[in-house]
């Protein structure tokens, strides 16, 4: 069993939720993660420094809830870049850390 599987296993053991819904929360997670990202890059790109924190906080808040250790811990880190970012080159690796989270997560649940 690997570390996802493990954390998917005592996230639904603490939640008390049964797998397929906990999985269908994790979908919907990345649906809307992944159109905060893009969202995110048009923010970043405009320099819409606000707009581009509140996106960061929501992605980081809902993997928080569903234990989400990876995407949340990027979205953090992206949430901190752009707090102390004077402007979009800084942000672009945060952006690209989020990204690979996403995508990893969205290997996992096509895996399972």
């Amino acid at each position: 069993m690997n570390r996802e599987e493990k954390l998917r296993m005592l996230a639904v053991e603490l939640d008390g939720l049964p797998e397929e819904i906990y999985d269908d929360l994790l979908v919907k997670l990345t649906a809307t993660a992944r159109e905060h990202h893009r969202d995110l890059e048009v923010a970043v790109s405009a320099g819409d420094m606000s707009t581009a924190a509140r996106l960061a906080h929501a992605i980081k808040g809902g993997a928080a809830n569903l234990r989400a250790h990876e995407l949340c811990a990027a979205a953090e880190s992206l949430e901190a870049g752009i707090a102390a970012a004077g402007g979009s080159e800084p942000c672009r690796e945060g952006l690209d850390r989020l990204d690979q989270a996403l995508s990893h997560l969205e290997k996992e649940l096509a895996a399972s």
